[in-house]
């Protein structure tokens, strides 16, 4: 089975977790981020995790990923969407139980109190974002390398894999700044996204900035291209 393959295998799994006879009626599954799933892969196969087990903990991870974009979605529902929007809490709720089912039979405590961190610290840069309460761009850049990066991140570190966090906060900033290009822009305006992004890719090609080693053995290259805003060389 590819990389492709593995990954669509991972990427159902979630899915059927995500599954709700009621909710689903009414409310769409939030799409699953594929550079974040990516990410999440490339980080557990560097783990020492039986199969079985690594596809548990990608299940989880992805899972409250779900529940913290449901709970986004609410914040941009129409007024007058009331029961869609009480849905869209309910699913993200669901959404976490399932995440916190999923860890605790595995007996993970300890990747339980990382994520927890990852979780309070995404949220506190999402607040800083949405209320706009500095008009330092840098602030906000961080903020965004913060919030997207901070589940993998927090999984590496539970597995010993400090080295990897700095290599995952740019390539999933440069993942979001392809996918949110617009929104990211009207926040922290054009200089300031292009030294960013021109940082973020140096410092990718460095090769003192370790990336996990699914990177390296598939040979993929990393880079963004700004005049399409997406990322490029992904093998």
């Amino acid at each position: 089975m590819n990389t492709s393959q593995e990954l669509k295998r991972l990427i159902n799994l979630v899915e059927s977790r995500m599954e709700h006879d009621y909710s689903g009626r009414f409310v769409a599954p939030p799409e699953i981020d594929a550079a974040k799933a990516l990410a999440l892969y490339s980080v557990l196969g560097d783990a020492p995790l039986p199969a079985e087990l690594a596809d548990e903990y990608f299940a989880a991870v992805m899972l409250i990923q779900a529940a913290l974009d449901m709970h986004d979605s609410v914040m941009e529902a129409r007024d007058d969407e009331r029961k869609g929007r009480q849905l869209s809490v309910l699913s993200g709720d669901y959404y976490s139980s399932m995440y916190y089912l999923i860890l605790s039979q595995c007996e993970d405590i300890t990747l339980i109190r990382h994520l927890s961190v990852a979780i309070q610290q995404i949220n506190e840069n999402k607040t800083l974002i949405h209320m706009k309460e500095s008009s330092d761009p840098e602030i906000y850049i961080q903020a965004i390398r913060q919030k997207e990066s901070l589940l993998a991140a927090e999984t590496a570190r539970r597995f010993g894999k400090e080295e990897l966090v700095p290599f995952l906060e740019d390539y999933l900033f440069l993942a979001a700044v392809a996918k949110d290009r617009d929104s990211i822009l009207a926040i922290c305006g054009d200089e300031s996204i292009n030294i960013a992004v021109s940082d973020a890719c140096g410092r990718m090609r460095n090769e003192s900035c370790l990336a996990p080693s699914f990177f390296s053995r598939e040979n993929r290259q990393l880079d963004f291209d700004w005049n399409s805003g997406s990322m490029t060389g992904e093998g």
